[in-house]
C-alpha cells in the first residue's frame, strides 16, 4: 500500500486520551547475555550476527542486535511476537485505535567506500478484513552520507543523531469512508508520518510484531541497535495531534462523485493545492500532478478504469485524503 509522508512542527505534546495497555515488555526480567529464543514469547532467527540482552546505564536491561562477523550480508534477521490478535480481541469495546510504542537507539557506523547501509525497524504487521496485509514501520538508515529516520516507503526522512528516541505508531480505521490511517510519531524529532489506504470494507486485525535487522558488508564487535519499553495499547480515539489530515480533508469538496470524466476539487478557505497523487485501492500510483497553490483544480479521470481511487491532496496546510468513485 503506497504511502505519503509529511512532517508537522509545533505539535501539541499533551493529550488526554487514556490507553488500555494490552502488552508491554522492558526486558528487565530477562537473563543478560546471548538471547535465548522463546523468552517472553519471542521467536525468530538470524545469520552472521547476534541478539543479546545487555544492561544499559539508567535503563536496566535492553534488547540489542549486532556482533556481526565475516563482513557478510545479513538479511531478514528478526524477532517476532505472534499473540497480538488474541490480545487485541480482549480490548474494551470502543477502544478501536491501536497504539504501538517503543524506544529505539542505533550506533553510528559510517565507513566511507563500503556499501554498508543497514536498517533496523520496529515493524507491526496487520491485515484488514477483505484486504491485503500492510506493514507499518519506522526505520533507521545508517549511511556514510548521514543517518536518517524514516517511515514506511521513506518519502520523508529526518536526520538522526544516534540518541534514544521514543517511537509511536497508531492504526485507525475510518469506517464511514473505508480508509485506514497509520501514523508514525516521534516527539523528540517533531516527526509525524501519515500513511493511508483503502480499508477493504472492514476493521484491521493485528497479526504480529516484528523487529527486523538488516546489514550489508560490515563487521562489528558490539551492539548496533537497541530496543526498550515496548507497549501495545488500545485507545478510544486518536490523540488530537494526529488529526491534521482529517481536519484539512474536511475543508475540501470534490464533485461530481461518482465521476465520469472530470472531477473538481475545491475549498472555500483559500487552502493552496501543491500536489495531487491518485492511488488505486491496491496502493498503486496512477497519476501525480503538481500545482501552484491553486484552491480549485480539475482532475481528468476519463481514461481511468471504473473503480474507487484515493486522492492524496498535498496543501500548504498539510495533506488531505479524499475518496472518489470512477463510473
Amino acid at each position: 500500500m503506497r504511502k505519503y509522508i509529511y512532517i508537522i512542527y509545533a505539535l501539541c505534546f499533551f493529550d488526554g486520551v487514556q490507553a488500555q495497555v494490552l502488552w508491554s515488555e522492558d526486558f528487565d526480567s530477562y537473563i543478560t547475555g546471548t538471547f535465548s529464543m522463546g523468552q517472553g514469547g519471542w521467536t525468530g532467527g538470524l545469520t552472521n550476527s547476534e541478539i543479546r540482552v545487555i544492561s544499559e546505564p539508567g535503563r536496566g536491561n535492553v534488547l540489542a542486535w549486532g556482533w556481526i562477523t565475516g563482513n557478510a550480508i545479513a538479511t531478514q534477521n528478526d524477532l517476532r511476537q505472534y499473540n497480538l490478535t488474541n490480545l487485541w480481541n480482549t480490548r474494551t469495546p470502543g477502544n478501536n485505535v491501536l497504539k504501538l510504542e517503543y524506544d529505539l537507539y542505533t550506533e553510528d557506523f559510517p565507513v566511507a567506500g563500503l556499501e554498508n547501509i543497514y536498517t533496523s525497524g520496529g515493524v507491526f504487521y496487520k491485515t484488514i478484513k477483505g484486504s491485503s496485509g500492510l506493514p507499518i514501520d519506522v526505520i533507521c538508515d545508517i549511511r556514510p552520507s548521514g543517518s536518517v529516520i524514516r517511515s514506511g516507503g521513506g518519502y520523508y526522512s529526518k536526520d538522526y543523531d544516534h540518541t534514544w528516541i521514543k517511537v509511536e505508531s497508531y492504526l485507525d480505521y475510518d469506517a464511514a469512508n473505508d480508509i485506514i490511517y497509520q501514523f508514525d510519531y516521534i516527539p523528540s524529532l517533531n516527526y509525524l508520518a501519515i500513511n493511508t489506504g483503502s480499508g477493504g470494507g472492514g476493521e484491521f486485525l493485528p497479526d504480529f510484531l516484528r523487529i527486523n535487522f538488516n546489514a550489508y558488508k560490515i563487521t562489528h564487535s558490539g551492539a548496533l541497535v537497541k530496543y526498550d519499553n515496548f507497549k501495545l495499547s488500545a485507545l478510544p480515539t486518536r490523540p488530537s495531534y494526529l488529526s491534521t489530515s482529517e481536519f484539512v480533508a474536511s475543508k475540501f469538496n470534490i464533485f461530481p462523485n461518482p465521476v465520469t470524466d472530470v472531477v473538481t476539487i475545491t475549498n472555500s478557505e483559500n487552502i493552496g493545492i501543491e500536489q495531487i497523487e491518485v492511488f488505486d485501492i491496491s496502493g498503486k500510483t496512477i497519476k501525480s500532478l503538481n500545482y501552484n497553490n491553486e484552491n480549485e483544480v480539475q482532475l481528468h479521470l476519463g481514461d481511468f478504469a471504473s473503480g474507487t481511487y484515493l486522492l492524496h491532496i498535498q496543501t500548504n496546510e498539510g495533506m488531505a485524503v479524499k475518496k472518489v468513485v470512477k463510473k
